[in-house]
C-alpha cells in the first residue's frame, strides 16, 4: 500500500488553565504539529509531535522543517516496508518530536492497511492503562481544589508537578492525600526540579 499523499500542519492548543513545571509556566497555549499519511485507498495515519527546545533542543520551527512533505521523502513510499521507512527516519537526531511523529503515522497507516489497532499490532499486553491528569505547580489550596475537580470529573489518578520546593511539595502530597483518600492514584513529576 503506497503512500499518495503526506501533510503537516500546526494546530495551536490553548489551555484552560495556567500550567507551571519547574522552571517555567506556560499561560498562552502549545503548538502541537501533526503529520498525516494518505495512502493510496484513501485509509490515513497520523502523528503529532510536542517541540521542547529546553528538553530536546527542537525548536517548533526546526520540527515543522522536518515535517515538510518533501524532507520527508515519503510519497510514493510502501508502508508495508514499515522497518525500513522507520530505519530511514533515523537521521532526524535533531528533530526527535518531529521523528516521533512520522513513526506513529507510519505505525498507524500501517495498522490500519492490516486492520488492527497500534497497540495490537505492537503486542498488547494491557487490556486497560489507567491515564492521569496533571496538576501544575500551584499553591496547596489551588492544588486540593484542582484534585478535587479531576475527581469530580472522575479521574482516578492524578499526576502532581513538582521541583521548586521540597517542603511545599510535600505539603501540597499530604494535602491531596488527606482530601483524595487512598484509592486515588498520585504520582509525582519533579521535571527538572531540585536541580
Amino acid at each position: 500500500m503506497k503512500i499518495r499523499a503526506v501533510e503537516s500542519w500546526k494546530e495551536s492548543m490553548p489551555l484552560s488553565r495556567p500550567y507551571a513545571i519547574a522552571g517555567r509556566e506556560m499561560t498562552t497555549g502549545v503548538d502541537l504539529f501533526f503529520l498525516r499519511l494518505v495512502a493510496e485507498d484513501g485509509t490515513q495515519g497520523l502523528g503529532c509531535a510536542s517541540p521542547a527546545e529546553d528538553i530536546t533542543g527542537e525548536s517548533p520551527e526546526s520540527c515543522a522543517s522536518a515535517l515538510e512533505p518533501d524532507r520527508l521523502d515519503l510519497e510514493g513510499r510502501d508502508v508495508r516496508s514499515l522497518g525500513t521507512l522507520c530505519r530511514g527516519l533515523e537521521g532526524m537526531h535533531a528533530t526527535p518530536a518531529a521523528r516521533a511523529a512520522a513513526d506513529m503515522a507510519l505505525h498507524d497507516l500501517f495498522a490500519r492497511n492490516l486492520g488492527v489497532s497500534v497497540v495490537d499490532l505492537l503486542g498488547r499486553c494491557h487490556r486497560v492503562l489507567p491515564t492521569s491528569i496533571t496538576i501544575g505547580i500551584k499553591s496547596v489550596e489551588e492544588s486540593r481544589a484542582e484534585g478535587r475537580e479531576y475527581v469530580g470529573r472522575g479521574f482516578r489518578c492524578l499526576k502532581v508537578k513538582l521541583g521548586n520546593s521540597v517542603e511545599e511539595d510535600l505539603e501540597r502530597l499530604h494535602a491531596l492525600r488527606e482530601d483524595l483518600g487512598a484509592d486515588i492514584r498520585i504520582r509525582v513529576d519533579a521535571n527538572q526540579g531540585y536541580g
